[in-house]
């Protein structure tokens, strides 16, 4: 039965989210577009999470109901293999739980099946988190297009990423085309939730200067020259959030026998528990290799996140961090971060024009700030 209810005289339906992620506590974007949807429909969260447990239903921190599946292929074939077989069964588990819902959000390439396959008739919204670089080479492109065709709007992290796709003429419909950024909301700017780690954290820093780091959990991350960099030109302390990618974890452990006593590994930690580590830091370090166009592109949030908290940023090169912030809010590297002697050296600049960059960041803190209404309602007719 199809739930309908009566919002400012307007008849509203049922919203289905479609996703794989790492955890819906951790994915920023799908809480953002769940809240901004739910202020006028009914919205329900169907995820297969990348741990592949099954929780069932429940319900997000944030209030929105969910149901999570777990893939019986992705216990019996080896990771990272036969990919095809496991979204075959992701699609097979999930379609029968959409038949009552007037509207799909997909998010991300991984969910490519459901609006391939989709009825002429389903209205669907496709979220490309990332660009989808499956779909930008050879045969593949047909699938995005037929995809495209179908749908009400293919949303994108910035206009940078359609630009490049328009470039690579895999967009034959610019019309359907948006882009959405991925800028915090004032729930998590507000936020004072505190994580597990934090009363260790506290202990261990001793009321000491720190850098926060994020986000290091990929060679094309540069966590090595993140880390070491801070370490071989200050006196900060720093706090790690995430995974650290393991070849470089080891290399700084096996350089910096000292490493616990500067270094803080916080782990996992929840969207909403972030502020708080965060707020207080000196700075923070952003980089992504600039040889792939997802990097080169990239929309990271917790650049947005820091500024956002009056936090100055080093980043690398990629335009689309680049023209952000401009030597404004922070030190843009000509580099992309590949050379650690050049990330000293910005450490140094901004350390010792720290006040300016902190200043700027503080009075456009609400620059950046995430608006419901960037979730257009036309979107959705």
């Amino acid at each position: 039965m199809i739930i309908k209810r009566q919002v400012r005289n307007i008849e509203l339906n049922k919203i289905a989210i479609v996703v794989k992620s790492e955890g819906l506590e951790f994915d920023d974007r799908v809480r953002k577009v769940c809240l901004a949807l739910h202020k006028n429909f009914y919205v329900k969260i169907f995820i297969v999470q990348d741990n592949n447990e099954e929780k069932a239903k429940g319900v997000t921190s944030y209030g929105i109901g969910y149901e999570a599946i777990k893939l019986k292929t992705r216990n019996c074939l080896p990771r990272a293999k036969f990919l095809f077989i496991k979204t075959l069964e992701f699609y097979f588990r999930v379609k029968p739980l959409l038949k009552d819902f007037d509207f799909i959000w997909y998010n991300e390439e991984k969910t490519f099946l459901f609006p391939l396959l989709a009825s002429r008739k389903q209205k669907f919204i496709w979220d490309q988190h990332e660009i989808p670089m499956l779909f930008c080479i050879g045969w593949k492109r047909k699938i995005f297009q037929i995809i495209e065709r179908k749908a009400q709007k293919i949303i994108h992290a910035n206009p940078q990423r359609i630009e490049y796709l328009k470039s690579i003429n895999l967009i034959k419909h610019p019309e359907k085309h948006d882009y959405v950024h991925n800028y915090p909301d004032n729930e998590y700017i507000r936020s004072t939730s505190i994580p597990k780690c934090y009363d260790n954290f506290i202990h261990w820093l001793k009321g000491e200067r720190y850098v926060y780091l994020q986000g290091l959990n990929a060679k094309d991350r540069f966590p090595f020259n993140s880390i070491a960099s801070i370490l071989n030109v200050t006196d900060n302390k720093i706090i790690v959030v995430g995974n650290v990618e393991n070849e470089a974890k080891s290399s700084l452990i096996n350089l910096y026998p000292r490493l616990k006593e500067r270094v803080f590994f916080a782990g996992m930690v929840a969207q909403l528990d972030i502020p708080i580590l965060m707020k207080n830091a000196q700075f923070t370090i952003v980089l992504y290799e600039n040889a792939k166009p997802n990097n080169r592109y990239c929309e990271a949030n917790r650049m947005y996140q820091a500024m956002s908290l009056g936090v100055p940023i080093i980043v690398g090169n990629n335009p689309s961090m680049a023209e952000v912030v401009k030597d404004k809010y922070g030190i843009v590297l000509k580099s992309d971060g590949a050379d650690i002697k050049e990330l000293e050296n910005a450490i140094l600049i901004l350390n010792k024009d720290f006040s300016f960059y902190k200043y700027n960041c503080k009075i456009d803190s609400k620059k950046y700030v995430w608006n419901d209404n960037m979730i257009k309602t036309e979107w959705l007719k």
